[in-house]
């Protein structure tokens, strides 16, 4: 999830680590550091990060599939539930080991904009996120 602001939260759920991260954009869109990345280890606290974020805070998710609790999967259909206009746009991306074409048409059928396998090219999943997130503005734009 990259969110606008400087301040994060952490958690860890059993010592897992996975691949949902919290940047700040600019980090992203220039200088990459990967210190200004935070993990979350489970769907259920990416959906509620989201359901609590104002809305436009966050300009994409990168989703883990196997998570405890909630799986990616699980996460991105009820983020794209949510009764707000950035849950219907913001760019969900599948970050996983699951590279079988039933993997990626289960990723696309619950919502998510894109189905990379580990391992991850970084300038693969930087083009990914420039194109998903350019595209999330210009729908943004689009809406009253």
């Amino acid at each position: 999830i990259a969110d606008h602001g400087k301040t994060h939260d952490s958690s860890v759920i059993d010592g897992t680590v996975l691949d949902v991260f919290v940047y700040p954009p600019e980090q992203f869109r220039s200088d990459y550091d990967p210190e200004e990345f935070v993990q979350i280890f489970d769907g259920r606290i990416v959906l509620d990060m989201f359901a609590k974020s104002a809305p436009g805070q966050y300009d994409a998710i990168l989703m883990d599939m196997r998570m405890p609790e909630m799986d990616g999967l699980e996460a991105a259909a009820a983020i794209r539930a949510l009764d707000r206009p950035d849950a219907r746009i913001i760019p969900i991306v599948a970050l996983t080991a699951n590279a079988f074409d039933e993997d990626v048409q289960r990723s696309l059928q619950v919502g998510m904009n894109a189905h990379l396998s580990k391992p991850v090219e970084p300038e693969h999943l930087y083009q990914t996120l420039e194109e998903l997130i350019w595209e999330a503005e210009q729908a943004g734009k689009e809406k009253p």
